[in-house]
């Protein structure tokens, strides 16, 4: 079968165009295309109910320092190692962090909110699911902490007033960290 043959097979099978084009290239397997395609589906599907009707779903934190990479947009495993090579998991009072987030990471409408809603959608059918979330990525900075990778995971774990919250902080920082977060643990 050429690759042509094999993309409009999976096109009339029902997998999305963009889907099918990443398995006939080999990036994602038929069945990671198909879980994504559903996962879709489902955000869409939440997207679309009016706020009231959302699932209450917490987020289920993944602590594993192998995935810690994926807090932020663009980094490989291997580059988030090499920028950050002394990120550690903490839990942290969900009031406190908010009270020292500098005014660009402090989202001032909620996850529902139109600027949001989709990737809010998205989240939250993937933690249905039963999935897990690398935890917000927050760095220090002269006028506050910054969140650097997971606004919108933050944005949905302070929605559901989750508490405490966990996050990711370069461990260097730990005792400046603590003058402003006296609530700052470690797993």
């Amino acid at each position: 079968m050429t690759d042509i043959e094999k993309l409009n097979a999976l096109i009339r099978a029902g997998l999305p165009t963009h889907l099918a084009m990443k398995v006939a290239a080999g990036e994602l397997s038929q069945a990671e295309g198909e879980a994504q395609a559903r996962l879709a589906e489902a955000a869409e599907k939440l997207r679309r109910r009016p706020a009231s009707r959302w699932p209450r779903v917490e987020v289920a934190w993944d602590i594993d320092p192998e995935r810690f990479h994926r807090a932020m947009d663009d980094h490989t495993a291997a580059s988030f190692a090499e920028a950050f090579p002394d990120v550690v998991a903490a839990s942290v009072d969900r009031l406190e962090l908010r009270a020292n987030l500098r005014p660009g990471s402090l989202r001032v409408k909620g996850p529902l909110s139109s600027p949001y809603k989709s990737k809010t959608a998205r989240l939250v059918a993937y933690l249905q699911t039963g999935g897990s979330v690398t935890p917000p990525f927050v760095r220090l900075c002269p006028d506050g902490l910054a969140v650097v990778g997971g606004n919108h995971r933050l944005g949905w774990a302070d929605h559901m007033a989750q508490d405490p919250l966990t996050i990711l902080v370069e461990l260097g920082d730990w005792t400046r960290l603590q003058v402003r977060l006296p609530s700052l643990g470690r797993f």
